[in-house]
């Protein structure tokens, strides 16, 4: 039960959170919860990048020159993403990198090559060569 506006409502605990915009988690944090939880953020700006490169190259080839401005914005958004996300993977003090790493090698050596890989090809930006 909550108040809104001096009336007393009936709000589901999802409800509240919401309205609140506040994450309350329930029980004990182990480390390989921790660990899912700091690859959320890298794999979600790898995901975002590796949707947006054949947008790109899509964006690219319908529209050609006639807005190049789009595909190179797609570009640069596509490369903060891979950026941001192969800088949070560094294994170093606050960032997730290091969470991972310690729970699991294979799976940080996984979201790094993944990193690597959409960076060079960002980086070659075929066909834009701009």
């Amino acid at each position: 039960t909550i108040y809104v506006a001096g009336e007393m409502k009936d709000v589901q605990k999802s409800q509240f959170i919401a309205i609140i915009g506040a994450v309350i988690i329930f029980g004990y944090a182990t480390q390989r919860g921790v660990a899912k939880i700091a690859a959320a953020g890298p794999i979600v700006n790898l995901v975002i990048a590796a949707v947006l490169l054949p947008v790109i190259y899509i964006t690219y080839s319908l529209l050609g020159l006639f807005n190049i401005g789009l595909s190179i914005a797609l570009l640069l958004v596509g490369h903060l993403n891979v950026l941001m996300g192969l800088i949070n993977l560094i294994p170093l003090g606050p960032l997730d990198g290091l969470k991972i790493i310690t729970t699991s090698f294979k799976a940080w050596a996984s979201y790094i090559a993944v990193a690597i890989i959409l960076y060079i090809l960002y980086h070659l930006r075929l066909p834009l060569m701009v």
